[in-house]
Formats: structure tokens, C-alpha cells, sequence
């Protein structure tokens, strides 16, 4: 499967235009996919969390409306949350791969985020 590029625009500017999200930027097209998110340094840990859930929702949504099958069969993601005065905040990852080790696909169609740092409470 090829990663299209109009389903990260079109998932990017519902949550640059709906969020206070500033920024979203595509680092890599490649599994896994990979994306950062830059938010202003008000910004609370679950807003944090929330917009990073709107942008994978509609990313997949995005791409399920051009596909039979669900982008998250081939591949996985990496989300960086950064705000935008001290950089780096924390990372969030899948471990949905193209074998059966799939992590759980949530309501919304993605996989869960396992936040590796400040966002890991609940």
C-alpha cells in the first residue's frame, strides 16, 4: 500500500482548524509513519492527547474513503507532540505491524496511542 499525501492534508487541516493545534508536519511516508504535532505552551496534557486522537481519527477516516481495507493493515504510526516554545513534549506509537502482533484497534478505527513519557497517565 502506498501512503497518500491527501489524507494527511485533509486529517492536518481539520486539526489545524478545529484544535489549537499550530502545526502538523509529515515526517515520514514509510512504516512507520511518522508525524508531529506542535501546539502552543498553554496547552494541556489532555488536549494533548485529544488532538492527537481528532488527527489519527481523521487521518483514518480519510483514508477509508478511498479504500476497502483500513491504512492501519500496513502500517504503523509515531506521533511527536511538541509545543512550541520548549520543543519536544512526548511520543506516542502503534505497534501495529503487517504480521498478527497488532496492538487493539479502538472505536475510531486507529490503533491505541502508548504514550512513552508525560502523557502516559490516564
Amino acid at each position: 500500500m502506498v501512503f497518500r499525501t491527501e489524507w494527511f492534508n485533509e486529517a492536518r487541516e481539520e486539526v489545524v482548524n478545529n484544535t489549537k493545534a499550530i502545526e502538523v508536519l509529515l515526517r515520514s511516508q514509510q512504516d512507520p509513519l511518522e508525524f508531529n504535532i506542535v501546539v502552543p505552551q498553554e496547552t494541556t496534557e489532555e488536549e494533548m492527547k485529544n488532538i492527537a486522537h481528532a488527527f489519527l481519527k481523521k487521518l483514518t477516516e480519510s483514508s477509508g474513503k478511498s479504500m476497502e481495507e483500513t491504512i492501519w493493515n500496513s502500517f504503523s504510526y509515531i506521533v511527536h507532540i511538541e509545543n512550541s516554545i520548549d520543543g519536544y513534549y512526548d511520543t506516542g506509537v502503534s505497534y501495529v505491524t503487517t504480521t498478527n502482533d497488532s496492538s487493539p484497534i479502538n472505536q475510531w478505527g486507529y490503533p491505541e496511542i502508548m504514550w512513552m513519557d508525560g502523557l502516559k497517565s490516564p
